[in-house]
């Protein structure tokens, strides 16, 4: 068995509620902040999980049956759950409750921050997305879009342009905070002495399955 890869990072965490006509456009202000960098979407609706991009100033999502890509709007809010936008940095994540929506930002400001921030232990797994690739699936000129097929009929519509067959991770990091800890040495190894308390949880970004980065996790979402 490999040792875990853990990290102690500085993180921020901010909070609020906005209401289910406010969240589109809460999205847009907080995802422009930072629009130079590749930002990915989950989206989790009544009927269907999606993910998406951030590009060209829209939160794009793929959904399947049929195939197609399309800009998130106030109408497609109205049947929202959850959505997550994310990169390697920070992640928002809104949860409906009832007609608003509980919003939480988590953003890692490095090992070396002297911030201020509390720091966590952190661990990443790689979880594998269900399917393959099938190949580009429509003619849409707006950015490239691979459907992923499984044989059980689960079908994601990916964000990129992937060569037939390949499949795709996950990213998602875990925040941990540790009691009594003891660092050996220059290491980051940590050893529990009491116990320990998950405090979240975050997606980071997409990888190829075949690569190592994280723990690999064999488990399909």
């Amino acid at each position: 068995m490999s040792d875990l890869n853990i990290l102690e990072i500085s993180c921020r965490f901010d909070y609020q509620a906005v209401s289910e006509a406010e969240l589109l456009s809460m999205l847009v202000a907080w995802t422009e902040q930072s629009a130079g960098e590749e930002k990915w979407v989950y989206a989790m609706f009544v009927n269907e999980v999606v993910i998406g991009a951030w590009r060209n100033g829209k939160l794009l999502l793929g959904h399947t049956r049929p195939c197609r890509v399309q800009a998130l709007d106030q109408d497609q809010v109205r049947y929202l759950q959850e959505i997550r936008v994310f990169n390697r940095r920070q992640e928002l994540r809104a949860i409906r409750m009832e007609n608003r929506f509980s919003i939480r930002v988590l953003e890692d400001e490095g090992s070396d921050s002297v911030s201020g921030q509390p720091k966590f232990s952190c661990l990443s797994e790689t979880h594998k997305l269900w399917g393959h690739s099938k190949g580009r699936q429509t003619s849409d000129k707006e950015s490239d879009w691979t459907l992923l097929s499984s044989e059980r009929g689960t079908q994601l519509y990916f964000p990129d342009s992937l060569p037939k067959g390949a499949e795709k991770g996950l990213i998602v990091r875990n925040y941990i905070e540790f009691e009594d800890q003891k660092r050996i040495g220059m290491d980051e190894v940590w050893k529990p002495r009491s116990g320990y308390r998950f405090v979240d949880e975050r997606m980071v970004g997409f990888v190829d399955w075949s690569s190592q980065e994280g723990e690999r996790v064999e488990r399909s979402l």
